[in-house]
Order: structure tokens, then C-alpha cells, then sequence
């Protein structure tokens, strides 16, 4: 009797490359985000000079700004969407619920959404590894 396998992640060149290629998606999807129309209000962190209560009010801020500077870094994509997570959530808490800074902010993430669904799609499922119905 044969002992059932673990189906494993392959280590294809193919797989390879693509691991290697997630920091330029990373960093391509975040410049995507920056020059999103909407994005105005989220490219650097407000200032403290004119929204000193934003530093009280909020407790992890974060802008376009420093998610590009951690996808430089190397960020995983799982990283940067914690990122960009906590940066609409920062907005949702300071401003009011039909201020432009949260229609903005979700139309923003509308955009990251997509382009995270692409990057897990390209690294996590590549063409190759695809079977289509007339192949089975």
C-alpha cells in the first residue's frame, strides 16, 4: 500500500524567477498607487505643523510614501497590502465617512486590490502550472 504524498511547492527555475521578480511588481504596484488620481492625500504623511492631532489620534501612520520606501526595501506583497490596509484605515478613523480623503481612499484600494490579485496570480500561479479542462 502506497503512503499518501504531500503535494509540494515547485522549485522550477520558472518558480525561481518569479521569487525573484516580486520585489519589482511590489515596487511597480505601489508607484501604481501613487500616481493614482486619488492618491493626493496619501502620497506623504500629513503634517505635524498643520494636523498635530493626527499624530495623537492616529498611532501607526503611514503613506504611499513609506510603503514604497519598504518595497525598495524588499516587502513581501503580503507586507505592502498590511501597508496599504493600515493606511486606509488611518483615513477612515480621522476623517469623516463622506469626506473626498475615505471616497479617495477606497477608490485607491479598488486599484490596489486588483494589482495585488495580478501579483498573486503571476507568482503563486503561474501560466505554466495552469491545466486548462481540454489538457485534464
Amino acid at each position: 500500500m502506497k503512503t499518501p504524498t504531500k503535494p509540494t511547492t515547485p522549485t522550477t527555475d520558472t518558480t525561481k524567477q518569479q521569487q525573484q521578480q516580486t520585489p519589482l511588481n511590489v515596487t511597480a504596484l505601489v508607484q501604481a498607487l501613487i500616481s493614482h488620481p486619488a492618491s493626493n492625500h496619501f502620497r506623504e504623511l500629513p503634517s505635524k505643523k498643520d494636523y498635530p492631532d493626527y499624530y495623537t489620534t492616529i498611532k501607526t501612520p503611514v503613506s504611499l510614501k513609506e510603503i514604497l520606501q519598504k518595497a525598495y526595501e524588499g516587502a513581501n506583497i503580503e507586507h505592502i497590502k498590511q501597508l496599504t490596509i493600515q493606511m486606509k484605515d488611518n483615513a477612515k478613523i480621522y476623517n469623516t465617512e463622506d469626506s473626498q480623503v475615505v471616497k479617495d481612499v477606497e477608490l485607491l484600494m479598488v486599484r490596489n486590490d486588483q494589482d495585488v490579485n495580478m501579483i498573486y496570480r503571476t507568482i503563486y500561479w503561474p501560466q505554466s502550472t495552469i491545466r486548462r479542462a481540454s489538457d485534464r
